[in-house]
């Protein structure tokens, strides 16, 4: 993933524009003729907003390539088995991701978090500032049936970090994340990824803000 993120040259009262592609992970596989769901996290040079200012728009290829949709989520068939890159643009902020789209009779599998919630509040002050969670969730694939063991992997990064730590597999583990600030809670990325025996794969990413430390 390519990420592109001007920081210099607006007001210091604001900050530049930042987008990231959060769906699909680079380096996933997708079978020919099913649709790819592309979804992208921004921020904006306009403080306390939840609502893009600028349009948020997918490219075939490169920065320059041809304007597909635009939207936060959208989706795309592709029906010719080959490498693809996508961009999204948000004002000055590009974001890159590739992926490969292959010829098979084998459909994705599906993953999916149930514990917990996109957006929870995990809150937990007796062994700051530390925060000890169970995750769970599950993956259904339409060949394979109900996924398990080694097929489901968790990871987890600070929200904002492009790197992912590796967590381990099964249909729940036990994280222990630490929160970082005395003045709200710590935002972290959970992703729990799904692959089938045919090595296609889907990933389903939720949000938790952990509050561990008093000051």
């Amino acid at each position: 993933m390519n990420i592109n993120n001007p920081t210099s040259g607006s007001p210091p009262s604001q900050c530049a524009p930042s987008v990231e592609i959060v769906e699909p992970l680079d380096g996933s596989t997708f079978p020919t003729g099913t649709p790819v769901t592309f979804v992208a996290r921004f921020d904006d040079d306009k403080p306390q907003t939840d609502s893009p200012i600028h349009p948020i728009r997918w490219r075939l290829g490169g920065p320059q390539g041809t304007v597909f949709s635009q939207g936060v989520a959208v989706q795309r068939v592709f029906n010719n088995a080959q490498s693809q890159t996508i961009t999204v643009d948000y004002g000055s902020a590009t974001d890159s991701v590739t992926f490969d789209v292959i010829q098979t009779t084998n459909e994705s599998p599906t993953a999916s978090i149930s514990s917990p919630q996109d957006d929870a509040s995990i809150t937990d002050f007796s062994t700051q500032p530390d925060v000890t969670f169970t995750a769970s969730g599950s993956g259904t694939d339409p060949e394979d049936g109900q996924l398990s063991g080694s097929s489901l992997q968790w990871s987890y990064r600070m929200a904002g970090n492009q790197n992912w730590i590796q967590a381990g597999g099964g249909n729940s583990k036990s994280l222990t994340l630490r929160d970082n600030t005395c003045f709200g809670p710590t935002t972290y990325d959970i992703r729990l990824t799904a692959t089938d025996s045919e090595g296609l794969s889907d990933s389903e990413i939720i949000q938790v803000n952990i509050r561990g430390y008093i000051c």
